[in-house]
């Protein structure tokens, strides 16, 4: 399908004379996204109640449906983000959201980016405790190593955090360049070691059965909960990337990776819920490829913070050393 797909823009290019980017793939023209939609539900209609859905036909038909999913979000962001400001000034421009903003602390949270991340900070503690609390909690009730494993991960970011606010208190986030990149440095490494907890955590889950079990419509509300925060997380990552600071980053990224181990424990929960009549090489599978998304996703944030700021910090040294 990919392929096709390539062929076709190749061509279309080549008439009208431009060049191709590879990002154009995931822009269909309005007609041919509406049919990928039609095609999709069509095969989603006749495949998930077949005999194909778990053969090797079945999962090459579901990258339609797959293409047809990202090419739609792509679009659909790309309507909304011209609209983004309108859409924000008209809400601050509503009578009661103009006077809370206009409180003192709340406008300070709107502008300072550094008081943002402070707060951020904060929540991001206080977050990571409950995770522990409930995970060793959990524990002694049902005896699980598998909490336990998950308990070990908020440990971890929960003593990045810790780090970063004792930083905060002794140094002071955007006070010194340098100190800045250090400590972003060093809390990188430790996110890099969450990548043993959680290989830790997959083999449980191939090798034990472990994982979470929601009782009753608990698991919709665990689901809503986890799809908010991993998504909220993830734009304001990016987002706040943009403004120079590691520090800021860094916090963020410590919010990013407490959202994507959750989303590897809500997706055992719909397993034990929803897979039993899954096979389980296909569990296996989905959690292997799950776990592989989320520890490149964190061993890139780690390594690329830890290449910029090693980076800055040996140029900031040699600006030094010219000076003197």
């Amino acid at each position: 399908m990919a392929n096709t797909i390539t062929v076709a823009y190749w061509t279309a290019s080549n008439t009208y004379g431009e060049t191709m980017e590879a990002r154009d793939i995931l822009r269909p023209s309005p007609r041919m996204l509406i049919g990928l939609i039609g095609v999709s539900v069509l095969i989603l209609i006749l495949m998930l109640p077949s005999d194909y859905a778990d053969t090797t036909v079945g999962i090459v038909a579901y990258i339609i449906p797959f293409y047809t999913l990202v090419a739609s979000c792509v679009r659909l962001y790309e309507t909304l983000h011209s609209k983004i400001s309108d859409i924000k000034n008209w809400v601050l421009a509503i009578p009661v959201v103009e006077k809370i903003c206009s409180i003192p602390i709340v406008e300070r949270y709107r502008i300072d980016i550094l008081f943002k991340s402070q707060i951020r900070l904060y929540f991001s503690i206080a977050i990571n405790i409950g995770y522990i609390a409930i995970n060793v909690l959990t524990y002694y009730l049902y005896h699980s190593v598998w909490f336990l494993v998950i308990a070990a991960y908020y440990s971890v970011l929960f003593g990045m955090c810790v780090i970063l606010y004792r930083f905060h208190k002794k140094v002071g986030f955007g006070i010194n360049r340098i100190d800045d990149l250090r400590i972003t440095r060093f809390c990188s490494i430790i996110l890099l070691t969450l990548n043993v907890i959680l290989l830790i955590a997959i083999r449980m889950i191939i090798y034990r059965d472990a994982g979470y079990h929601y009782e009753g419509i608990v698991i919709y509300f665990m689901a809503a909960y986890t799809f908010f925060t991993s998504g909220l997380a993830i734009i304001n990552l990016i987002r706040f990337s943009k403004y120079g600071n590691f520090v800021v980053t860094i916090i963020r990224a410590a919010v990013v990776a407490a959202a994507l181990v959750s989303i590897l424990t809500l997706e055992t929960a719909m397993l034990f819920q929803f897979g039993a009549d899954m096979p389980k090489d296909a569990k296996e599978l989905l959690v292997v490829f799950s776990g592989i998304g989320i520890s490149t996703v964190i061993v890139g944030m780690a390594m690329r913070l830890i290449a910029l700021t090693s980076d800055e910090i040996r140029e900031l040294k040699m600006q030094e050393s010219v000076e003197e």
